[in-house]
């Protein structure tokens, strides 16, 4: 391969702020696959553009010298299925809680390890992430509705009440079945 086209391959980039001892803001930008590739910037573009001479200068140097020039890694793919080994009794547990909130168990798990992700990433779990929790729940919720049921459901209200969304579903299955029915 030329160094031409080993340069044109598009690697994965991090960027993130870094604060200055004055107190201001500057910007990193690495490679994660090219060890020792990364540089700065006052902005985010700058650091961006400043990584691309990184970049260039580290496949130059690395193909001038004969050295291995890792490929770029090929984003993954989610399926959003994957199997969980756990005690029977936490099996239990789970099942127990998803069936007193009303909701399958696959929902149940679902929600909880949403919100424990979002709490995890700050360290604290603040409003603005429990609600957003929560419409990343309901959305699937409603996703899985019109998918499984053939069921469009409508969130009502700006608070999102677990009572009205319920009613909503009920009241929908119950027109779905009065169609069937007939």
């Amino acid at each position: 391969m030329t160094k031409e086209e080993l340069l044109k391959r598009e690697y994965k980039t991090e960027v993130y702020p870094i604060e200055t001892d004055d107190g201001n803001i500057s910007w990193g930008a690495k490679i994660p696959e090219l060890p020792g590739c990364g540089a700065g910037g006052d902005t985010k573009e700058e650091a961006l553009a400043n990584l691309e001479d990184a970049k260039t200068a580290w496949i130059s140097f690395a193909y001038d010298e004969k050295r291995k020039i890792p490929k770029p890694k090929k984003p993954n793919k989610y399926s959003g299925k994957f199997t969980l080994r756990i005690p029977k009794s936490l099996h239990r547990d789970l099942a127990a809680a998803a069936e007193q909130e009303e909701e399958s168990l696959n929902k149940y798990i679902m929600f909880l390890l949403t919100k424990s992700l979002y709490k995890s990433q700050s360290g604290k779990q603040d409003k603005k992430e429990i609600k957003n929790s929560y419409h990343i729940y309901m959305n699937t919720v409603k996703q899985e509705s019109k998918e499984n049921w053939g069921i469009d459901i409508q969130e009502e209200g700006s608070d999102g009440l677990r009572k009205t969304f319920k009613e909503n579903v009920f009241n929908k299955l119950r027109q779905k079945d009065k169609i069937i029915a007939n």
